[in-house]
């Protein structure tokens, strides 16, 4: 099952459907998305009370109707999506309908939640889709934690059961362990040791990183801490208190912008733009390398090792390199709702006792 973009609605379609396994042009290991949230302030709903788990099951499944206040956002997002990161589109959803159905499901589940929103619904969906870099800059927990895409935070205390950790308090967390539902739990606090951002207030802006020493360092002790995220010409350390923001790559410990797709790139220190799902490889001719967007095929098409390009199928399919596993092979739709499957299903399902089921809203 493929994560939509690394955890909130946002993060749909990778989320991170944004998406948890590419690399990132710049932030810590924590730079994604944290969850964000979605919905309608003015909604009316009621925070969960926190006393009652949910049973763990999403019976309905995922709808392509998000209704007003959802649907409108998921049109924005996912066509903003592949405009700005097609490759990323194509491997992670496959196609607009998938993506606007998982990005609907994600986000009638928070409102249903009581989830706390953004701070400005209206004022997010133009940064959302003012250009690709203010776009990619969503993804960054900074973006998330401040802002008109700045998700206050919820009521309930350490033990309330929750989906979203946009339920929780500051300082808190949905701990689910894989589950549907699980408790709050106090996160560490600023400055604490950690291992991972994950054991930090990422939803206060938190992460799990070194303390930047100039010009090229860092002290070597992870602490939960603020990053800092510098543009052109600042210096930096990957995965640091200071590191680069959205549009730039810390290169030779400088922030140096991201080249754009069909730009002349040094294979040995690419500077493509990462995020957005392109890499330095070389062009047809063989005699220059180029940014380039990994190549995608869809259902029916072939698929695996096509000459010099390793082609993947997009997320609706599944590369079948046949019985004798060879290196190419032809994209195979894979399992939707409610049919039989033995491994990997659709978008947005699970294969759940030999179906495919809705998976929990709260992994996308």
């Amino acid at each position: 099952m493929t994560s939509l973009r690394p955890s909130a609605v946002f993060s749909l379609v990778a989320v991170g459907l944004l998406c948890t396994a590419c690399p990132k042009s710049g932030g810590t290991d924590g730079g994604g998305p944290v969850d964000s949230g979605i919905g309608n302030p003015d909604s009316g709903m009621t925070p969960d009370s926190g006393n009652t788990p949910d049973a763990g099951t999403q019976d309905a499944g995922p709808s392509p109707d998000g209704g007003p206040v959802c649907t409108p956002l998921a049109d924005a997002y996912c066509a903003e999506f592949e405009l700005c990161e097609p490759s990323n589109f194509a491997v992670l959803v496959g196609d607009l309908h998938t993506c606007e159905t998982l990005y609907n499901y994600k986000c009638q589940a928070l409102i249903a939640a009581g989830s706390s929103l953004f701070a400005d619904p209206a004022g997010c969906l133009a940064q959302l889709t003012a250009n690709c870099g203010a776009f990619d800059s969503i993804f960054y927990t900074a973006t998330q934690t401040s802002g008109p895409c700045a998700q206050p935070h919820g009521t309930l205390d350490a033990g309330a059961f929750c989906t979203f950790t946009s339920q929780c308090q500051a300082g808190f967390a949905c701990n689910t362990n894989g589950a549907c539902t699980g408790t709050c739990v106090h996160q560490l606090d600023a400055g604490a040791g950690c291992s991972l951002s994950a054991q930090c207030d990422q939803a206060s802006g938190y992460l799990c990183a070194p303390t930047f020493v100039p010009p090229n360092t860092t002290n070597g002790t992870n602490i939960c801490q603020i990053p800092n995220y510098v543009d052109g010409g600042a210096q930096c350390a990957i995965g640091s208190s200071q590191d680069c923001a959205p549009g730039f790559f810390c290169s030779s410990n400088l922030c140096t912008p991201v080249l754009p797709l069909g730009a002349l790139c040094d294979g040995g220190t690419s500077l493509c733009n990462t995020l957005a799902g392109d890499t330095c490889l070389p062009n047809d001719a063989g005699n220059a390398t180029l940014c380039t967007g990994y190549p995608v095929a869809p259902v029916g098409g072939a698929c695996g090792q096509i000459g010099t390009d390793f082609v993947q199928c997009d997320g609706n399919a599944a590369c079948d390199s046949g019985a004798d596993g060879g290196i190419a092979g032809s994209c195979v739709a894979l399992p939707t709702l409610n049919q039989a499957c033995t491994g990997q299903c659709a978008p947005g399902l699970n294969c759940t006792g030999g179906n495919c089921l809705p998976v929990c809203p709260n992994t996308l």
